[in-house]
């Protein structure tokens, strides 16, 4: 017989749930900054640019008006209707605002989809190497991960997540360009998977978060954007906070069929009711202000992908070069784990990373180049040191 809960027991969702490793990694970088020790912080995806000018001047704008009130649950009609327009001008897929919902951040859109189409037992396939949380939002809302091993350089293909689909599949979740990778799936390898989920009946979740940090050839495809049947199927996740370096201002969205926005709406009516209200006017001027910004962004983590890529090569390690996003995911020498390798980087070297052990890719170590070349090149010349 099972002993009797006390009054501090708590849920076995919350026994059963896996801190972020992420998050545990960049805790202790910066609790030993905190006692002075100078640590490079490679372990968080977070761009070390500030958020452009005409993005603040917005978001204060707004506090002087005095928008400072609840809003609307899934966010104002403006901010609906910009989404909608950047959606159609960079993805080629029109919305209606009834399709789109604002949310407090990327993180909480994404637990949003999984709570509002998954049913106890339901399934959601997933390619791997992937961002844990995705595993852990889908055992909150009471369904099962079926990860697929990617093989090393894990391209991502269709055919092995169709593979997978059985009469439990609600959804199969795409995530590219890729964290912690940095693949980017090939258009033909989208097509295929839109069209086996219109063929099986189950929503194609892609999250789109680094849609905008693509470099050399590669290109993003929108499912969505493939046609009417596609899009009825085709759940889009996306967030203000990588692109325009918005991390803080927790303002994330999804797009798709109007029962599962709606669906989404109501949750957010129980849960958190509004974003920020001076964060949305911030993004409204995100989304339809000039994007320069973005383009030079994007430029300068090409040129910061180049240096630590060649940087890691130069000191030995396997390293494919990255489509997209801002990680490198270099291959750990020897026969040393993970996890001790990224606890040594940091104790001796003093240089932070994410094991890929975390990622459900043993053998591997997570590198975000979202911080500067001249912290690139020290953290090359500190693993240089210590080898």
């Amino acid at each position: 017989m099972a002993p009797p809960r006390t009054a501090q027991a708590v849920a076995d969702r919350i026994l059963n749930l896996t801190p972020s490793p992420t998050m545990a990694m960049d805790a202790k970088a910066k609790a030993m900054v905190r006692s002075g020790i100078d640590v490079i912080n490679l372990s968080v995806g977070e761009p070390d640019f500030d958020t452009p000018d005409h993005i603040k001047e917005a978001a204060i704008a707004a506090i002087q008006e005095g928008f400072n009130k609840y809003t609307p649950a899934g966010g104002i009609p403006e901010l609906k209707e910009a989404i909608a327009e950047k959606l159609s001008r960079e993805n080629g897929v029109d919305y209606s605002p009834n399709e789109v919902v604002a949310c407090v951040g990327g993180k909480q859109a994404v637990c949003n989809v999984f709570l509002a189409i998954c049913d106890p037992g339901d399934e959601v396939i997933v390619h791997a190497p992937t961002w844990p949380t995705f595993l852990e939002q889908i055992k909150l809302a009471q369904g099962n991960p079926v990860t697929v091993p990617l093989a090393s350089p894990f391209s991502i293909t269709a055919d092995p997540l169709v593979e997978r689909i059985t009469p439990k599949t609600r959804a199969i979740l795409l995530n590219s360009p890729c964290n912690p990778t940095g693949e980017v799936a090939d258009p033909a390898e989208i097509r295929k998977l839109a069209q086996a989920c219109v063929e099986r009946g189950i929503y194609f979740i892609a999250d789109e978060t680094y849609e905008h940090f693509l470099y050399g050839a590669t290109e993003h495809l929108s499912p969505a954007s493939m046609g009417a049947d596609e899009k009825a199927n085709v759940i889009t996740v996306n967030t203000v906070s990588k692109t325009y370096a918005m991390t803080g201002w927790r303002l994330g969205y999804v797009a798709g069929p109007e029962p599962v926005i709606k669906a989404i709406n109501d949750l957010m009516t129980q849960i958190t009711s509004n974003p920020t209200s001076a964060a949305q006017k911030a993004a409204i001027a995100a989304l339809t202000g000039p994007q320069d910004c973005v383009q030079e962004m994007v430029a300068e983590f090409s040129a910061r992908r180049t240096l630590l890529v060649e940087g890691l090569r130069d000191l030995g390690y396997t390293c494919a070069l990255p489509g997209g996003a801002f990680y490198a995911f270099p291959q750990v020498k020897g026969d040393e784990q993970d996890m001790a390798v990224a606890d040594r980087l940091l104790e001796e070297a003093h240089v932070a990373t994410v094991p890929g052990s975390s990622f459900l890719a043993d053998g591997y170590l997570r590198m975000s180049y979202a911080t500067s070349r001249e912290k690139l090149q020290e953290a090359l010349e500190r693993l240089q040191e210590l080898a």
